[in-house]
């Protein structure tokens, strides 16, 4: 007699993501590890809700079966007030782009920090510990601020349309990392940001 094996149904909650590759790119790695799973977009701009929906969009889904949910933008720190738990990484970095389903409670991770700091080390094992300048510092630009420090970037200059976000980012980042350089920069002197940085990073929507 077979067995049927536990099947899985998670959610993608975004703006603009019904093109995204995220889902057929799930559903075809489960299937080659033997997992039922199901990878579906809940598209803010399809079903015309604001990121802001984004907790009653977890509860309905909590309540229709599902086991967990990818978060992207813009909802990433929006997510953050209604989860049960959130892990340490995730409230470090003030981001959570997983939402696990477990016993009733949502719990917040943040992938997008191991996922940048395993590609550090494996894509760019000769990079030196120098200057980088980083557009974008929100949800998924936080963790990568965060993997660059951590993989031992001395000075980090972070820039965004919005000014205050990224000063508010840097003083953050500071904090965490009191050893290192880390400053916003507004957009009139990225010419010459960029001419003295080591890398360039873009993190931007």
């Amino acid at each position: 007699m077979s067995t049927v094996s536990e099947s899985y149904l998670v959610g993608l909650i975004g703006e603009g993501i019904t093109i995204s590759l995220t889902p057929p790119m799930h559903e075809r790695e489960a299937d080659r590890h033997g997992i039922r799973y199901l990878y579906r977009p809940i598209d803010l701009s399809v079903i015309n809700r604001p990121g802001r929906a984004v907790g009653e969009l977890l509860d309905q889904g909590r309540d229709l079966g599902y086991n967990a949910f990818n978060i992207t933008h813009p909802c990433k720190q929006l997510v953050m007030e209604h989860l049960d738990e959130v892990s340490d990484d995730a409230r470090r970095l003030d981001a959570v782009n997983t939402v696990l389903v477990r016993d009733g409670k949502l719990i917040g991770h943040n992938t997008d920090f191991s996922g940048i700091a395993t590609a550090l080390a494996h894509g760019l094992p000769g990079a030196g510990p120098g200057s980088v300048v980083q557009a974008g510092p929100g949800g998924a630009g936080a963790a990568v601020a965060y993997a660059l420090l951590s993989s031992g970037v001395r000075r980090l200059t972070l820039t965004d349309l919005d000014a205050g976000r990224a000063a508010a980012r840097a003083d953050a980042l500071a904090g965490l990392f009191p050893d290192r350089q880390v400053e916003p920069v507004p957009a009139a002197q990225l010419p010459a940001a960029f001419a003295a940085a080591d890398g360039i990073v873009n993190a931007t929507p």
